[in-house]
């Protein structure tokens, strides 16, 4: 099954919208992590230490199973990132699954 990563970057000046969607978004990744669809995931940060973005690893059936799955997201639907890029990946061979 192949995986995904996703780069999401947050509108700049806009923290209340990461904040307001939060909750929602951590409760869908926490379901996520559990069914063995993300893998990990965390904040990326500004050079303040504030929250700037998302990156996360996910594992699916296809990329359109990603997208489907992604319109559920908090973030996406609360238009948190002003932008998002998803490319699969590869581990390396030395890492387990």
């Amino acid at each position: 099954m192949p995986n995904f990563l996703l780069i999401g970057r947050d509108h700049k000046g806009k923290p209340e919208r990461r904040a307001g969607a939060r909750e929602a978004h951590l409760a869908l990744a926490e379901r996520l992590y559990a069914e063995g669809t993300l893998l990990h995931a965390g904040a990326l940060l500004d050079e303040e230490g504030g929250m700037a973005g998302s990156v996360v690893l996910y594992r699916a059936e296809s990329r359109e199973t990603l997208d489907a799955l992604l319109k559920d997201e908090p973030y996406i639907k609360a238009n948190v990132w002003a932008e998002v890029e998803i490319t699969e990946y590869r581990a390396a061979p030395f890492l387990t699954d």
